[in-house]
């Protein structure tokens, strides 16, 4: 499915409850970079987090890959993965999980931040991509 890593946010706010800055569309029509169309196969993939700027908080953030049918991506879609953050996590710490084979996608991919406690700054990145990826 994937020929290039999914980006759902570049140095997003941990900050509030929010959905992600992208949320991906897979149309009939997706193609990759070869012409092949998209399934809707991401199991194998690595849903990402990277902490780009250092947490200030007492509080954790809760990072929840969602797919849905529309593109209101929200609670009420379907879970794919999360990743909890921990309080007080650093810059350059990278949280990953592998997303089981057989998982499936709807039309619409993103991702929900859901912050519990205080989380007064800190910023992070959110993609999916291959695993044992590398970021830059």
């Amino acid at each position: 499915m994937l020929d290039k890593p999914l980006e759902f946010s570049d140095k997003q706010a941990l900050t509030a409850t929010a959905k992600s800055t992208v949320v991906h569309e897979l149309t009939a029509s997706s193609k990759d970079a070869w012409g092949t169309a998209i399934s809707n196969q991401i199991g194998g993939a690595s849903f990402n987090v990277s902490i780009s700027t250092t947490m200030t908080s007492t509080g954790t953030a809760a990072i929840t890959l969602v797919t849905k049918a529309d593109a209101t991506i929200s609670s009420s879609g379907t879970t794919v993965a999360t990743i909890n953050v921990p309080a007080g996590s650093v810059a350059g710490t990278k949280f990953s999980v592998i997303l089981p084979a057989g998982t499936e996608r709807l039309a619409h991919l993103g991702a929900i931040i859901t912050e519990s406690g205080t989380i007064s700054a800190g910023n992070c990145n959110i993609w999916l991509g291959f695993k044992n990826e590398v970021i830059d």
